[in-house]
Formats: C-alpha cells, structure tokens, sequence
C-alpha cells in the first residue's frame, strides 16, 4: 500500500454483502457507498450479486495544502478555510454514528452519485479539453458535498422518510441541480401549495425558493473555492440557468458575488 493518503469511494450498484472495516460489521445493500481511506482495512464477505463503481483521490485532490502529513494532521492545525475543506471529507475520516463510513442511499441519491463518478472517471480517462482537471474534480467536490450533506442530515432524514415534509426534503438535497418548480414538487408528493410551503417552512425555516436557492448556493461555494471552472459552468452545474441569476442570488445569500468570492478564497 502507498505511504501516501488516499480516500475510495465504492458505489455499490447492486447486490448485497458484509463489509468488515475496522473491526465492526456492515450490512451494505445496494445502492449504497462506502467511504475508505488509505488507513482502513476492508473485506467483503457474503456478496451476492454484488457489483460496484470505485473512484480514488488524494487529499490534495480536495485542498492542495493537504499533503502527505494530512492524517497525522488535525482539524484544528488548518487554517479556517482548509477547515471547511476537511469537513467534507468527514465521512472518508471519522467512523462515529454521524459519519458512518457505509451510506445507503435512496434512488435518486443514487442516481446523482453514479452520474457524477462517472462524468469523474471520463474526464480523467479521456481529457477532452482545457478544462479535464476543473471538471473532474468538481464532479468529485459535488459527490462530497452529497455525501456530506446525507451524513450531516442523515437522522432527520431516516426519521422523517415515511412523512411527507421528509420526502420532499430529501428529494431537494439530492436533486438540486434539476429544475425544481412547486406545481412539480405538488404534482410528485401528491399535495396542495399551501401545504408544501408550509412544510418546508416548518422542516427548514426557509421558503421552499430560499431553502433550494440556498442548497444550490452551498454547492456553487464549495466548486467556486475549490475549483478555477468558469463562472458561468459553476452556475449551470449547479441548478441555475441564468448566470445573472445566479450571480444576485448568490451575492443575497453570501453578499459578495461569486467571483469575489473565488477571489476572496484565492487570495
């Protein structure tokens, strides 16, 4: 094994298993992921029909200042934007009830990681422009972002799965980049406007607008720090179909536009 740090992803497209990581048992059944890093020991042991996808990256994939010393490292010795950074590798570090390294994954979470591994792989695989390097590694910063945001909502959303505010929400955090309008999301869940926006004020203390407005915004953040993808890509990668747009709703919700932003962390 390389003396240098790495993470693996492994997206478990069907079939089921146990997985042994670090002295305690998983039952993965597809879909799923499951989060490793260069120090983790991994078998699987009663496959059946099992089949998956893996991607692999350094930390300085994510933040080029996490180098080789990157595990001996703590949270607290990086600066604060490396701090951000490190918190969306969470699920690859730390194995607590909050990040569990094994994810299971709902349909449509599924469906948005398997497209994103593999825009990662094909970009890295067949470099069709300038921009290979950008795009494959905000493909890759998208899937944290996911998968962060799964773990960091995961109890509320298993909780709340069987009600209607819980479904709703989740289909947001895991489709924000689609065209989301409320006479779709009312026609989906089989409910009235007034009821959805009730919801969602409820569940998240946002208008449905704000809360998928904020989502997006959150996404664009984390591809704009970390990434040198234009603008304008960042914007319809992200859900926006108009880069004015986007360009006010982010400046409403972080007040600096978005290349004030990139530059504010460049610098």
């Amino acid at each position: 094994m390389s003396s240098e740090p790495f993470f693996k992803l492994k997206f478990v497209k069907t079939g089921s298993g146990v997985a042994s990581i670090g002295g305690r048992k998983y039952s993965v059944i597809a879909p799923a992921v499951i989060c490793l890093n260069s120090r983790d020991n991994v078998s699987v042991s009663d496959k059946e029909e099992w089949s998956e996808l893996s991607a692999e990256f350094s930390p300085s994939s994510v933040n080029s200042n996490f180098g080789s010393d990157f595990f001996e490292r703590t949270r607290e010795s990086f600066s604060p934007t490396e701090q951000l950074d490190y918190d969306y590798l969470s699920v690859f570090i730390e194995r607590t009830d909050e990040f569990p390294c094994v994810i299971s994954l709902s349909p449509s979470e599924a469906s948005n990681i398997l497209r994103l591994m593999k825009s990662f792989l094909r970009e890295i695989e067949e470099k069709p422009d300038g921009f290979w390097k950008c795009r494959s590694r905000s493909n890759l910063l998208e899937i944290l972002f996911i998968l962060f945001k799964i773990a960091q909502e995961g109890n509320k959303v298993f909780e709340a799965e069987d009600s209607l505010s819980g479904r709703i929400i989740h289909y947001i955090n895991c489709s924000y980049r689609d065209k989301i309008s409320v006479a779709d999301l009312c026609a989906r869940f089989e409910t009235n406007r007034t009821t959805l926006s009730k919801l969602i004020r409820l569940e998240t203390g946002y208008s449905l607008v704000d809360y998928v407005n904020k989502t997006r915004v959150s996404a664009a953040c984390l591809i704009l720090r970390d990434t040198k993808l234009p603008v304008d890509e960042v914007s319809f990668r992200t859900g926006f179909n108009d880069p004015a747009h986007f360009s006010r709703i982010f400046k409403k919700h972080i007040r600096i536009s978005p290349g004030e932003y990139r530059k504010k962390f460049s610098n």
